[in-house]
């Protein structure tokens, strides 16, 4: 991961990014709980190619109205589309099923505790696999991984 050596920027910015980035946690909350039971009632495979299509062109209309979509229809373009859309399709897609699976046969609860541990086996995975020790942010990012399963243990 890139990590900036140092700031750049206004203080508006990284307020506004936090604020965002808090809403779409909260509005990611609020849609699974409201698709709780159709997840139930639904094929898993049917749900998740439904919210990958309405990610997708929803992503389709942000290009289009910041003009990029003619940069990524070139073919002569330097980023390598196809494989690109395929590994991040195959990629987001499993981790979509696995993510709406829990939420599918499991109780809300179980599958929030165990969709919240999913940040402490990437980093375990990435040491282990790739070769990246991690940090103390990464450490840190555990710690507070395990203190959120806790609270929502006790």
């Amino acid at each position: 991961a890139w990590v900036p050596t140092r700031w750049r920027g206004t203080a508006r910015q990284p307020l506004r990014g936090a604020a965002l980035g808090a809403a779409s946690i909260a509005l990611m909350a609020i849609a699974i709980v409201m698709i709780k039971r159709v997840l139930e009632t639904q094929p898993l495979f049917w749900i998740t190619s439904l919210r990958m299509l309405g990610a997708v062109a929803g992503m389709l209309v942000l290009a289009a109205l910041r003009g990029e979509l003619a940069t990524m229809a070139a073919r002569s373009s330097p980023v390598p589309w196809r494989r690109l859309l395929l590994a991040a399709g195959f990629g987001q897609g499993l981790a979509m099923v696995f993510w709406l699976g829990g939420y599918k046969y499991t109780s809300a609860p179980v599958a929030a505790i165990l969709n919240e541990t999913a940040s402490i086996f990437i980093l375990l995975l990435a040491w282990l696999w790739l070769g990246e020790r991690p940090g103390w942010r990464g450490v840190g990012g555990v710690a507070l991984a395990l203190s959120g399963v806790a609270l929502m243990l006790a």
